[in-house]
C-alpha cells in the first residue's frame, strides 16, 4: 500500500514527459519550466483545501472540527483520545532513536541504500534525454523514450510490494537492484534498434524507480510508528544528497570525453552498492520495539 501511494511521482513523470514531448514540437525549452512551475501552484491549492492532518495528530488534538471528527470516525479511531496512551509518540530525540535500541546498523544501511539508489535514479533520469539527443535523436524523440522510465516504475508496483511482503526487503530489493544493473549496462554498452531500446528503457525504469519505491516502503515498515517519520525523512534526505551529486557527476564524465551512453556505467556501480547494502539488512537486529504496541487502539496500532 505504501508503494501504491508512491505511484503518483512516476505517473506524473510519465504524463509530464508525454506533454513535454508534444510541446517541444512547437515551443522552445522554456515552456518546460513554465509547465513545471504552474502545476505545483495548482497542487498547493489542492493541499490547502483537501489534504487532511495525520489521524495520529488529530486523535490527540482537542476541539476538532466536524469534518475532522468525521474523518476519525470513518477510520474507526474516533475514541483514541480517551485512551491513557493513545498514540505511539517519540519521547526522545528522534535522530538519537535512529541510532539506538538496535537500529544503528539498519539506519546506516538504509542511508547507504537511499544515497546510492537516488544517485543512480537521478543520474539516469537527469541525463537520459540529453544522452539520447547526443546519440542522434530529436528532442521530442528523446523525451518520449525517457518517459518509459517512470512508466516502468509504475509497473513495478504491481508485483514488487507483494514480493517484499512475502520474502522481505533483503532478498526482493537486492535482486531488483541487481537486475537494474543488467538493463543499465545494456543501455550503456550496446547500440540497439529504437524499439528494442524503448523496451530496455521500460525495464530499466521498472528496476531503478521500482527499487527506490520499494525502498521507501521497506523503510516505513522497518521502523516503529514513533520514529517512522524520522526514519523515512532522514533516509530520503541523505538520498537527496545522492540526487544532487548526480547532475555534476554526469557533466564531469561527459567533459572527460566519455561516450554519452557510457556515463551510465557509473550508475551500475551505485546500483551494486545499493544491492549489497540491501542484502546486508538481514544482519540488522530485531528489537522488541518493532512489535506492535498492544496498548494502542486497534486503529492506531
Amino acid at each position: 500500500m505504501i508503494m501504491v501511494t508512491f505511484t503518483g511521482a512516476p505517473l506524473g513523470g510519465f504524463v509530464g514527459s508525454l506533454i513535454v514531448a508534444e510541446l517541444l514540437r512547437h515551443y522552445a525549452w522554456p515552456v518546460i519550466f513554465v509547465l513545471g512551475g504552474a502545476f505545483p501552484l495548482v497542487l498547493l491549492l489542492v493541499i490547502v483545501v483537501w489534504l487532511p492532518e495525520s489521524p495520529r495528530f488529530l486523535a490527540r488534538t482537542p476541539n476538532l472540527s466536524a469534518r475532522q471528527q468525521a474523518l476519525l470516525a470513518r477510520l474507526d479511531i474516533a475514541q483514541a483520545r480517551a485512551e491513557s496512551h493513545p498514540v505511539d509518540i517519540a519521547t526522545e530525540n528522534p535522530v538519537k532513536m535512529l541510532f539506538g535500541q538496535g537500529y544503528a546498523l539498519q539506519t546506516v544501511l538504509l542511508w547507504i541504500i537511499f544515497f546510492c539508489s537516488l544517485l543512480n535514479l537521478y543520474l539516469f533520469v537527469f541525463w537520459l534525454p540529453e544522452v539520447l539527443h547526443l546519440t542522434g535523436m530529436t528532442p521530442p524523440q528523446a523525451v518520449f523514450a525517457s518517459s518509459l522510465i517512470p512508466l516502468g516504475g509504475i509497473f513495478a508496483v504491481l508485483y514488487l510490494g507483494l514480493l517484499i511482503d512475502r520474502f522481505g526487503p533483503e532478498r526482493a530489493l537486492a535482486l531488483h537492484y541487481a537486475l537494474g544493473i543488467v538493463f543499465v549496462a545494456l543501455i550503456a554498452l550496446l547500440a540497439m534498434p529504437y524499439l528494442v531500446l524503448l523496451a530496455i528503457l521500460f525495464l530499466a525504469g521498472t528496476t531503478i524507480i521500482g527499487s527506490q519505491t520499494g525502498a521507501n516502503a521497506a523503510c516505513g515498515a522497518l521502523y516503529p510508528a514513533r520514529m517512522r517519520t524520522s526514519g523515512i525523512g532522514w533516509a530520503l534526505g541523505i538520498g537527496r544528497l545522492g540526487g544532487i551529486a548526480a547532475a555534476p557527476l554526469g557533466g564531469f564524465l561527459l567533459a572527460r570525453g566519455l561516450p554519452p551512453t557510457q556515463i551510465f556505467l557509473s550508475a551500475c556501480f551505485f546500483a551494486l552498492v545499493a544491492a549489497t547494502a540491501t542484502a546486508l539488512l538481514v544482519l540488522r537486529g530485531r528489537p522488541s520495539t518493532r512489535l506492535a504496541d498492544p496498548s494502542l487502539p486497534a486503529g492506531l496500532a
